[in-house]
């Protein structure tokens, strides 16, 4: 017997098999796995447009709604997740380094770049909306302008408001920039750009990050400084406000300025500071008070007075 005739005997001998094709219920079906990201895009869009301040939103919702512009929405969610495991918090996020943020696995440039400079982009168009208040004549309407120069800021800037006799703004400018809770206040170069306008009063401004609003005694001499070499050029120093967070201090509402004005009386003497409070332009000030914007109620409603006014009520009040 040949090696392909016993192959083909035992082929025959195995039984045929018939196949039945038939069509399985649907109840019987086994449910297919459904893509959560199905729709997400959509869903997404749906939500912001329903909620356009993306109050409803966690951290997460609102990083991954950004991401989403420059990252696929599935890789999207899950850097999201990522980013705020690796910084804390979205404010941790949104104040990284474009280099830390890099490091994240499908993170692209073009996300890493536009993160840190959201928060920037915001604080500019709210200076650019306070700007059009250029009168200043209460500490509210300082806090007001000045408030958002130091919005979500994680270092110290020192900041300089001149104004001219009409109470208007001129100018508002950045003296120096620290590194940390730290800042150096540069005080002749103030001055000296003072002494080169035509501005008569001036307001500093500068915030701590660490949240203390407390003055530290370099805050405390380095306004008596600037306030005593002002009074010699005639002009004033109004106030020097401290930001952290939605809070404030006010040297000129805690009395503080009336000190630093005592010590230009010491410094030059009597007679010499009777000369320069003469020459300083004396400005009546409507009563009036404002609301705070940011929701905290009536706020700053303390009038700004020079030293020859509050010396007018100090006299008025003894003499009745």
């Amino acid at each position: 017997m040949s090696k392909d005739k016993s192959v083909e005997e035992l082929l025959d001998k195995i039984p045929a098999v018939k196949f039945v094709c038939r069509t399985v219920p649907a109840k019987e079906r086994k449910p297919q796995r459904k893509n959560i990201y199905d729709g997400h895009g959509e869903r997404m869009k749906f939500a912001v447009d329903n909620d356009p301040e993306l109050e409803s939103f966690s951290d997460y919702e609102a990083l991954e709604y950004l991401l989403s512009f420059f990252i696929p929405l599935r890789a999207a969610s899950l850097t999201a997740h990522e980013l705020i495991d690796e910084f804390d918090s979205l404010f941790g996020v949104l104040t990284a380094l474009p280099e830390e943020l890099r490091g994240i696995p499908n993170m692209t440039t073009s996300a890493a770049h536009f993160l840190p400079n959201l928060l920037a982009v915001a604080r500019k168009g709210e200076m650019s909306r306070r700007r059009r208040s250029v009168m200043v004549e209460t500490v509210g309407d300082a806090i007001a302008v000045l408030r958002p120069y130091f919005m979500a800021r994680n270092h110290e800037k020192l900041y300089m408001v001149m104004i001219d006799v009409n109470d208007k703004i001129m100018s508002i400018s950045c003296t120096s920039s620290g590194i940390g809770n730290q800042t150096s206040v540069d005080v002749n170069g103030i001055t000296a750009r003072v002494s080169r306008s035509q501005a008569c009063k001036i307001i500093l401004a500068h915030n701590h990050p660490g949240g203390n609003l407390t003055p530290s005694q370099d805050d405390i001499t380095s306004t008596a400084h600037i306030g005593v070499l002002l009074r010699a050029m005639g002009k004033e120093l109004l106030d020097h406000l401290i930001f952290a967070g939605d809070s404030y201090f006010s040297f000129y509402e805690n009395g503080l300025m009336d000190k630093v004005i005592q010590g230009a009386d010491k410094f030059f003497g009597e007679s010499k500071s009777k000369e320069v409070t003469d020459r300083m332009y004396v400005n009546r000030y409507m009563q009036e008070q404002k609301t705070d914007y940011f929701g905290g109620g009536i706020l700053g409603g303390k009038k700004y007075k020079t030293f020859k006014e509050r010396q007018a009520e100090s006299a008025e009040e003894e003499g009745s």
